[in-house]
């Protein structure tokens, strides 16, 4: 069952950074065998390229990104950064089953708009435009059997465990330094004009 814990708040940031977290997942990454593991997939994009479509037959919001997976084995964490393939790249997506159920999350998709294997929340909610802050939980879902090229090796899913999950959407941790230093900045200069 999904539940929300934000709502879309509108944001002015630069950049967002997306997360979806989920497991189990089952196989190996570089030759490192791993066995009902939780993922973390992220990437930071920016909101103004954000793109409306059609994925996979249903309304859909897309971005390209370049997606770090971060695999929680138990015992240690794998890690490396999805690579695109055979004229697919990555994309952060959200598209919607019906008015109230969706599935967003992190996908290879082609430039006629298909979509293979995917790392994806679904939720009893309604599609997130990807511009707006959102949290939500649902059902994590990781297509089995997968394989694809990462910067650590080759990352292969040989089966999935359905799992609750988590799909975010923040500002970017460095926009929001940045906020926050021109705040102080900004206090600063006032108390010294008040002096």
């Amino acid at each position: 069952m999904a539940f929300a814990l934000l709502g879309g708040a509108s944001l002015e940031a630069a950049t967002l950074h997306a997360v979806v977290s989920g497991g189990l997942i089952s196989g190996e990454l570089d030759g490192t065998a791993f066995s009902a593991a939780s993922y973390t997939v992220t990437a930071s994009y920016d909101p103004a390229v954000v793109q409306s479509g059609t994925l996979a037959g249903f309304p859909a919001t897309f971005v390209g990104v370049t997606p770090t997976i971060t695999i929680d084995t138990g015992s240690g964490l794998l890690s490396g950064t999805l690579q695109p393939f055979a004229g697919f790249t990555w994309h952060l997506f959200s598209l919607e089953i019906t008015a109230n159920e969706s599935r967003s999350g992190f996908a290879p998709i082609d430039g006629s708009l298909n979509v293979t294997n995917a790392f994806d929340i679904d939720a009893a909610l309604p599609q997130s435009t990807l511009l707006a802050q959102v949290a939500f939980g649902g059902v994590s879902d990781a297509n089995d059997p997968a394989t694809w090229q990462t910067t650590a090796g080759t990352l292969n899913i040989d089966s999935s465990t359905d799992a609750a999950g988590t799909f975010v959407i923040v500002p970017e941790p460095s926009t929001m330094a940045a906020l926050g230093i021109a705040l102080v900045a900004l206090a600063g200069r006032r108390r010294f004009i008040k002096a």
